[in-house]
């Protein structure tokens, strides 16, 4: 949302005391702490199921915050990173992928160490009109933007930023994958096509890879064209009430 990271909070449940997998997991943690600078303040340890949940907190100017509601018609979609990348590292580890040694390693890699795009958010603040984190699918994720905002969406499937690693295991159905994977923690957002010259200078600033993916319309939903021609396609992303 556009907020500078402060400190966090952390439950862990574990089901015996592993000294090994916890060097690893603080490591980890403390990694991504320090480089953010966000302070461990509290939380819990106790003895159960495998669980881990964090509460983090952040400031942010008042009035400033990236919201889901400030989307206009008129208006670019942009997406940060390759979306679709996590999940398909997933079905690596669970020996559901097919594709070569390095290409599995990559994905693997982009769901085991996601890279919280900070910076891309303060700098979004002021020209982004929307945004949300691409956690549960970016389909699903930029339809919960759109509902907010009261407007629809034209998305070309070729702008899609597909990795090299998922087209090469996936071929011509890597954009379903763009679409319908999640646990990226990518920002999909809006702007004014007149800040286009801005939103690029911010990626190049961040290092962040940025694609102008669709362009927001009157309506509601999303409507998916390749080469003019309107594509079908079921979402799955995730739904945190389905069984």
């Amino acid at each position: 949302m556009g907020a500078t990271p402060t400190w966090a909070l952390l439950a862990l449940n574990l089901p015996h005391a592993d000294e090994a997998w916890l060097q690893l997991f603080a490591a980890g943690f403390g990694d991504l702490s320090l480089r953010h600078e966000v302070a461990l303040v509290g939380g819990n340890l106790s003895r159960g199921p495998l669980s881990i949940a964090v509460q983090l907190a952040g400031i942010v100017p008042r009035g400033a915050a990236l919201r889901r509601d400030g989307a206009h018609r008129g208006e670019t979609l942009y997406v940060s990173g390759n979306p679709g990348d996590a999940a398909a590292g997933l079905k690596r580890l669970r020996g559901e992928l097919p594709g070569s040694a390095e290409a599995g390693a990559y994905l693997q890699r982009r769901f085991e160490f996601p890279e919280p795009r900070v910076a891309l958010g303060l700098g979004l603040r002021g020209l982004a009109s929307a945004c949300i984190d691409v956690s549960d699918g970016l389909y699903a994720d930029m339809q919960r933007l759109l509902l907010a905002s009261g407007c629809g969406a034209s998305i070309d499937i070729e702008r899609l930023p597909v990795s090299w690693a998922l087209r090469e295991v996936l071929g011509e159905a890597a954009w379903r994958q763009a679409l319908a994977g999640a646990e990226d923690y990518e920002l999909c957002f809006s702007a004014s096509q007149t800040r286009a010259h801005d939103i690029a200078a911010l990626a190049a600033r961040t290092g962040t890879v940025v694609t102008r993916i669709g362009t927001l319309e009157a309506g509601a939903g999303v409507e998916l064209k390749s080469n003019n021609t309107v594509m079908q396609f079921s979402p799955l992303g995730f739904d945190h009430f389905r069984d």
